[in-house]
């Protein structure tokens, strides 16, 4: 499935007939330093394009490397990412 088959299809209603309103994203993280900022931010492109109320958690499991500074450096700049170390 292509990125913009899987947009289309959560954009449409769900089974009841109600468009996506509120939704958290979980993103486990372990030694991703070099891949959890531009993840955390098309999570969060991609979810402002889909509906009005999001938060993004990343649950940091014990990384090793400089996963947890690469995330807290994010929140600032990403109003709606929780961090879970």
């Amino acid at each position: 499935m292509n990125t913009s088959q899987s947009t289309t299809r959560l954009s449409q209603p769900t089974k009841t007939g109600l468009p996506l309103s509120s939704v958290s994203v979980v993103i486990p993280a372990y030694n991703d330093e070099g891949t959890i900022g531009k993840l955390i931010n098309d999570v969060d492109c991609l979810m402002q394009e889909l509906c009005t109320d999001y938060e993004i958690v990343v649950v940091n499991d014990g990384s090793k490397d400089n996963t947890l500074s690469v995330i807290n450096s994010m929140v600032s700049s990403v109003p709606r990412l929780r961090v879970v170390n």
